[in-house]
């Protein structure tokens, strides 16, 4: 694939870094923007001044999930996206030894990474990839947090004067704990053998000998 156009992208939790160059002008340019629907528009606005969407590489990295929404929002406007490991960016501004960092330096870089690496396209998944994955993960917070809350109830009841009402509120806490992890099983469960395009593929991870239904959730919902 030839671009005319290569735009990086240094992604915050509420703003963004863009910068972007044509490779055959080397004209370049830089928005700052924020994380809302808004400034995507502002921002797909101002690059297709340079080239079409389906002409445009835009490389930004997977840090948390800060990156989901603009990738999203730029994929569905005909943009070819391309989500990177954070290291990647990191190896390439080593090797041009670029010690400074700032979000317009890192936007920098990602554009001359992307001009220079042209890493894959990104394909979205499915929405039900997320829904596994928030549930997996929110699943995974409650058991360490019931895991806290039984050390904790361990270690008060070596207390000699502990008062009863702590026990009380600990052992609350863990029958809430319990009863949102059991739903979040439940869930887990009938979201992923009721979508009909994974039901087939999640019946034969499950046919697998000692692979039980998160095991196999939690690598279907990466793929």
């Amino acid at each position: 694939m030839t671009y005319d156009l290569f735009v990086g992208i240094a992604i915050a939790a509420t703003s963004a870094a863009v910068a972007w160059q044509q490779p055959v002008t080397a004209q370049q340019g830089r928005l700052d923007i924020q994380q809302q629907p808004a400034d995507y528009t502002r921002l797909a606005d101002q690059v297709v001044g340079y080239a079409r969407p389906d002409r445009t590489l835009v490389v930004l990295a997977a840090t948390g999930n800060y990156w989901q929404a603009l990738a999203f929002d730029f994929h569905q406007r005909g943009f070819v996206v391309s989500v990177v490991n954070p290291a990647q960016p990191r190896h390439f501004a080593r090797f041009w030894l670029q010690r400074a960092k700032t979000d317009r330096l890192d936007a920098h870089l990602r554009a001359e990474f992307a001009r220079r690496m042209q890493p894959e396209p990104w394909t979205p998944p499915p929405a039900i990839a997320e829904h596994l994955a928030h549930r997996l993960a929110l699943r995974e917070d409650f058991l360490q947090c019931q895991l806290q809350q039984r050390h904790r109830l361990h270690a008060l009841q070596h207390c000699p004067h502990a008062d009863p009402a702590l026990f009380q509120r600990l052992r609350q806490h863990l029958a809430l704990l319990e009863r949102h992890i059991d739903q979040l099983t439940r869930e887990i469960r009938s979201l992923w053998l009721s979508d009909p395009a994974w039901a087939t593929p999640a019946r034969h991870l499950l046919s697998i000998p000692g692979v039980g239904i998160l095991t196999a959730a939690g690598r279907h919902s990466r793929l």
